[in-house]
């Protein structure tokens, strides 16, 4: 989200004639001839490479509303795959994989319509890869060490906010493109090494009767202490005696509505992330709606 701040910004300026020209005087009015962009490179932005800068507020938020768009959509189209036909550690690639190959297509995008579909394209692939990474690291866990998992992804989150601008200083010289290019690659990166390296969800493969390979996956990231020579042959059993069920994408759905407990858990959760959605707009979202403004 962070990256059209300086990929969408609305670059400085100066004039060229004096005459006609003055640090008051407004851009849409004069003649290209009677002002400059402040910056070295004339494609720094997507305001300067296809001459937004006179564009309706329309115009140049429609980015960040796609990308926006994008992150509603995709919630509700991905957010049951991770614990149906998908799993978490397959929803997690191709979220990462969705978003990886959309930031990396933005840097080819011809025109601004071009441009806010990959943007749209990017935010729905984005949306699932917070929850499913933070569900794979607090199974491999366990229950004690939940709450530092979780913080650590967190913190992570918060290194990735600080990198960025160091990233956008280094290639400050350079096309908005390359920022695209160069933040994709190492995503690229991760998704290859997430696919190879990340454990499937034991849950997941123990809810759909995957129970084998769910107790191959216990024994790699569990200890002898804690996967006894007891449990795994009671799961093994378990299994044979079982019968394959259909997979519906909505069961988990069903089973969040029909338990009171799980309902009320629910809702006592959403309550700090209705905070954190009014927080996210009044600092993020307005500030950034109100320089498109400007």
């Amino acid at each position: 989200m962070l990256i059209i701040v300086f990929t969408d910004a609305q670059p400085s300026w100066h004039c060229t004639n004096a005459t006609i020209c003055n640090h008051n005087s407004n851009i849409c009015s004069l003649p290209k001839s009677a002002w400059a962009w402040d910056d070295e490179c004339p494609h720094h932005t997507i305001i300067s490479e296809w001459g937004l800068e006179c564009s309706s507020a329309f115009i140049t938020g429609l980015p960040a509303t796609s990308y926006s768009a994008g992150c509603v959509l995709g919630g509700f189209a991905l957010a049951t795959l991770g614990d149906s036909s998908l799993s978490r550690k397959n929803l997690l690639f191709l979220s990462s994989l969705v978003m990886c190959i959309a930031a990396l297509c933005s840097a080819f995008s011809t025109n601004v319509g071009m441009y806010s579909a990959f943007r749209f394209l990017y935010g729905a692939g984005r949306v699932s890869i917070t929850t499913s990474t933070m569900v794979l690291l607090i199974e491999r866990v366990g229950r004690r060490r939940c709450s530092q998992m979780g913080q650590l992804l967190f913190d992570f989150f918060t290194a990735r906010m600080l990198f960025l601008p160091a990233i956008a200083y280094a290639g400050r010289g350079s096309s908005w493109r390359m920022l695209y290019i160069w933040t994709s690659s190492s995503g690229l990166l991760y998704s290859i090494i997430a696919y190879f390296f990340v454990c499937e969800s034991p849950i997941w493969l123990f809810l759909q009767r995957h129970i084998l390979d769910a107790m191959a996956v216990l024994k790699r990231i569990g200890s002898a202490n804690l996967i006894g020579s007891s449990s795994l042959p009671n799961m093994q059993n378990w299994h044979e005696n079982q019968v394959q069920s259909k997979t519906n994408p909505f069961s988990s759905l069903k089973i969040l509505f029909r338990k009171r407990w799980a309902v009320q858990r629910l809702l006592a959760v959403m309550v700090p992330g209705v905070k954190r959605l009014a927080n996210h707009t009044v600092f993020v979202d307005l500030p950034l709606l109100g320089a498109k403004m400007q």
